[in-house]
């Protein structure tokens, strides 16, 4: 409740609206108690006085809260890019120095790879928060890069019972980073029964929000699990990445849906599509002619339908008879079938790709 914390450096001034703001959240209290005898957030000001200069704090802790809770409140708070989020945690408690350099270990590989389930509460004396945070960072794509990790036995103190501690810095991702964390999330809140998710496109960077045409890819250990998209858009890009990712993984008709296990050995593939152009030729062989091996997206139109190969099809059907032969059988035509009122358009398409189940690293 109070106006601002006092350091020998100067006093930090709380922001009141951003206070109230959270405070309107089910999970948030004001309570001046639980501030008193706890220093984590006291202990970071000096540092981020000497860095920044001048701001504003919001001071949060965090009790026996959810991991969505505290997801929750990162997002309400998150207002962008001034936004700066510092978590403040403690790891490992009394061990001795071979099993805590063990067990911090273990902590800060799952920190690096925004896996929070792996994470259990004697891990790291914050470990709700950290989940939390992580939570997010995954949801937005963004980079953890781990900047030192150690305990109080390699630097003050006996070994027999030490304490642990690492740093680490969240950077935005890539595009290809925060479109395939998109497509991951949306499948895993699914597989975790929370539902559809959409990402907010104001949270990621503008050129995100760009319109364009795509599709989501999901395997496992190179077998199909599902796929599904549009080849015009529908919202911005990575929100579009996100419902096409859920349709992939439970709404393709042709397969089952995406289960836990799935999900553990799950790749990610999001295709961008683009430079749509029409194909003006004669017949079939004029068409196979004409196609671009391993370029070329094509699409076919005619009265009854409509298919499309994206440009990764040529991975499986490098020959162009067999590339056409198959699309042709996907809109239900016969073999060989040509006519006047078919319309054919090719494209090219962006790739982005994850090879595990951790898309953004």
């Amino acid at each position: 409740s109070v106006d601002a914390f006092e350091t020998p450096l100067a006093a930090v001034a709380v922001d009141r609206g951003a206070v109230d703001r959270l405070a309107a959240l089910p999970a948030v209290h004001v309570d001046d108690s639980a501030h008193a005898e706890e220093h984590c957030i006291e202990v970071q000001l000096p540092f981020l006085q000497r860095s920044l200069g001048r701001f504003t704090v919001v001071p949060v802790l965090v009790g026996d809260a959810t991991d969505t809770e505290v997801a929750g409140v990162l997002d309400a708070a998150w207002d962008g890019p001034e936004t700066l989020v510092v978590l403040s945690t403690d790891l490992s408690h009394y061990l001795d120095h071979a099993t805590a350099t063990s067990r911090d270990r273990r902590t800060a590989d799952a920190v690096c790879a925004r896996e929070p389930e792996l994470i259990a509460d004697a891990d790291a004396c914050g470990a709700h928060p950290l989940r939390g945070l992580l939570r997010v960072a995954r949801e937005r794509g963004l980079d953890v890069h781990l900047l030192d990790l150690r305990n109080s036995g390699d630097t003050t103190g006996p070994r027999g019972r030490v304490v642990g501690y690492g740093a680490w810095e969240l950077t935005p991702g890539d595009d290809e980073a925060v479109l395939c964390a998109v497509a991951f999330e949306a499948v895993r809140r699914g597989v975790d029964a929370e539902g559809r998710w959409e990402p907010d496109a104001g949270v990621h960077p503008a050129r995100l929000s760009r319109r364009s045409g795509s599709f989501v890819t999901l395997e496992r250990d190179g077998a199909l699990l599902g796929c599904v998209g549009s080849l015009t858009p529908r919202g911005p890009l990575v929100v579009d990445v996100a419902r096409h990712a859920y349709a992939a993984a439970f709404e393709d008709p042709r397969l089952p849906a995406v289960t836990a296990d799935d999900l553990a050995h799950m790749s990610v593939k999001v295709s961008e599509l683009g430079g749509f152009e029409p194909i003006e030729v004669g017949g079939l062989d004029e068409l196979t002619a004409a196609l671009r091996p391993g370029h070329d997206g094509l699409v076919v139109t005619h009265p009854r339908g409509r298919a499309t190969f994206l440009p990764s099809v040529w991975a499986m059907l490098p020959e162009p008879v067999d590339f056409v032969a198959a699309l042709w059988r996907k809109a239900g035509l016969p073999r060989g079938h040509w006519a006047d009122d078919l319309d054919l358009e090719r494209y090219t398409a962006i790739e982005y790709t994850s090879l595990d189940n951790r898309p953004a690293t």
